[in-house]
């Protein structure tokens, strides 16, 4: 009897030991001090991201003149909380698209993705940078997004291999 009541408290604990490992690793948050970027795996971790322009955003290739931009870039260091003995595949995805605090012109703009695709306790970049999406269609097209703050949401999951 007593050997069934300890192997009762053993499961007991090992499973509450694995809950609280799960809890732990589902309540990570970006570290807020710069660009930097901690999670853990397979953490589904959201930051909210911002472009306040000071000048115009322009389409790639045309004659800028001073204040122009052709694209935007942010850089995010992304590592894990612990080292592992593996690297992790390291998906970023952006979602809730706004410019000017609308979607409208969401198709207008193009967000591209690059840098690293694997992730352990070394911090790798993640690059996002945002431009024009070819010629904008018309005037109107072009003046909702020119000088227009652009937010999103950018989505870091780190799953094993």
């Amino acid at each position: 009897m007593k050997k069934r009541i300890l192997a009762v408290i053993a499961l007991v604990l090992l499973f509450g030991g694995t809950t609280l490992a799960f809890g732990y690793w589902d309540n990570l948050t970006p570290d807020a001090i710069g660009e930097k970027v901690v999670v853990g795996e397979g953490v589904t971790l959201t930051v909210p991201a911002a472009i306040n322009p000071t000048g115009q955003l322009v389409p790639t290739g045309v004659v800028m003149k001073t204040g122009d931009v052709d694209s935007y870039v942010l850089t995010y260091s992304v590592s894990l909380d612990k080292a592992t003995l593996a690297n992790l595949n390291l998906a970023v995805t952006i979602s809730n698209i706004e410019i000017g605090g609308i979607t409208t012109y969401n198709d207008a703009i193009d967000i591209v993705v690059s840098g690293i695709t694997t992730v352990n306790n070394t911090a790798g970049d993640v690059i996002i940078t945002i431009t024009f999406d070819g010629e904008p269609a018309d005037l109107a097209e072009y003046t909702a997004v020119a000088t227009k703050d652009i937010t999103f949401d950018i989505t870091f999951v780190a799953t094993v291999a």
